[in-house]
């Protein structure tokens, strides 16, 4: 979701590949959880099994609506580990 417009958000559903498969926009005052009720009400969309989310999309009537709909929701929770480095070098030197 982005916030560049104020007084709207927008709900988008992409693939694993990142292209967009539908969009849909709400005005600021609508939860998120209520902007995703109604955009799963708006679209067909039979390709859909699975659907992950961020926190702000929890809650039992939206689970129960994908899962009426045969797609299984998972809420990825915030890592607030911050960056980290991922080094390919070994301790001696040696980098992959």
């Amino acid at each position: 979701m982005e916030k560049k417009i104020k007084g709207r958000k927008k709900h988008s559903i992409v693939d694993t590949l990142g292209l967009l498969l539908g969009c849909h926009i709400t005005t600021a005052n609508k939860s998120d959880k209520q902007g995703a009720i109604e955009f799963l009400g708006m679209f067909y969309l039979p390709c859909i099994q699975k659907l992950w989310a961020d926190q702000g999309y929890t809650g039992w009537d939206l689970e129960r609506i994908c899962a009426d709909k045969g797609i299984a929701m998972e809420v990825v929770k915030r890592q607030e580990e911050g960056f980290k480095s991922h080094s390919r070098c070994s301790e001696n030197g040696n980098c992959s």
